[in-house]
């Protein structure tokens, strides 16, 4: 096997790259790697690593060339190691960002943080790169992009178990006066232990409708009947009553149905109602109170009630949930103009 093959062969397992170093180990020389990179289309990409001919340029190709260059010494972080870390609401970034102790020329198309000793935190895996914290991850992108995005990030890694409200407080009280702590910590004001127990998006939704009903309210609440464990989404303890989100992925085919009508006869034989809301219901129809309050408030002769303003005449106005009976009120206007 030539030198040529052997160095083929290494670049083949990362990603059609390979280093400074290891084309040496091939025994290749700097004169014939100047050669391969004159003749043979072979690119220096970053400083001491060089990409084979015949491998696109493309955003995968560069996280793995930044991947082999920065080795043991530093990390992806910001944006780009959220978007590796698959947190919703962060899309591709335009510039691969990491952080390294130094900071030397690199294309136009990378970012380098200077890593100081005072902001070193242990890195984690993920696909085999090394990515910041979760928690520097979050603090990171809240000084680049939206409020509103950086929110479902936060939803997302709480749903994931990837952190929790008390290592964000922690890193916040070491970090104030840093750029995006301010938005962080807003953020975390309207966010409680509930948001680590949801796990779906579906619920994160539902659990922001519920926070404004002026009653108690747990997240994934458990009911032993029977010997026999239940989980429900949401529970009011006042008044016995819960809130389920049913989604077609996990509520449909025979076996499903035939669980749910034994699962919720069980809960009802235990005195529990229960109120079950779609993707739709909790997402496209907008929640309001009445003279545009909060989207849930409390009536005298219902302990919790749901105002819901329709998009479309004839639509459920509002429903009220009490422990023994749900029924519906259709919307008013459309009675006054005869049905019209």
């Amino acid at each position: 096997m030539t030198s040529f093959e052997k160095a083929a062969n290494v670049a083949e397992g990362q990603g059609g790259h390979i280093t400074w170093a290891q084309l040496k180990a091939c025994g290749l020389s700097r004169n014939q790697i100047g050669r391969r990179c004159r003749t043979h289309g072979w690119v220096r990409v970053l400083p001491r690593i060089y990409r084979v001919g015949g491998v696109r340029d493309s955003f995968d190709s560069r996280l793995d060339a930044v991947t082999l260059w920065l080795g043991e010494h530093g990390y992806f972080c910001s944006t780009t190691a959220a978007y590796l870390l698959g947190l919703e609401g962060i899309s591709r970034p335009k510039r691969i960002t990491v952080a390294k102790p130094s900071v030397p020329m690199v294309p136009a198309w990378l970012k380098v943080v200077r890593l100081t000793d005072g902001e070193r935190t242990r890195p984690r895996l993920v696909r085999g790169r090394r990515i910041a914290s979760v928690e520097r991850i979050l603090l990171d992108i809240a000084a680049e992009i939206s409020a509103l995005d950086v929110g479902r990030a936060l939803d997302d890694a709480l749903r994931r178990c990837l952190t929790t409200i008390a290592r964000l407080d922690d890193l916040l009280r070491s970090s104030q006066g840093r750029k995006g702590a301010g938005v962080l910590k807003r953020l975390l004001r309207t966010r409680d232990l509930r948001d680590e127990k949801v796990r779906t998006q579906f619920e994160t939704r539902m659990l922001t409708i519920l926070r404004k009903v002026d009653s108690p309210v747990e997240a994934d609440h458990e009911v032993l009947i029977e010997d026999e464990r239940f989980v429900l989404d949401f529970y009011f303890p006042e008044v016995r009553l819960g809130i389920e989100c049913h989604s077609i992925k996990w509520h449909l085919g025979h076996e499903a149905f035939k669980n749910d009508i034994r699962r919720h006869r069980l809960i009802a034989s235990a005195g529990i109602e229960l109120l079950f809301f779609t993707w739709e219901e909790v997402t496209s129809t907008p929640l309001t109170g009445r003279g545009g309050g909060p989207p849930c408030d409390r009536e005298a002769s219902s302990p919790l009630v749901f105002h819901v303003s329709p998009r479309r005449r004839g639509r459920i106005q509002r429903i009220h949930a009490t422990p023994r009976r749900v029924r519906e009120v259709q919307d008013p206007r459309r009675k006054e103009r005869g049905g019209a």
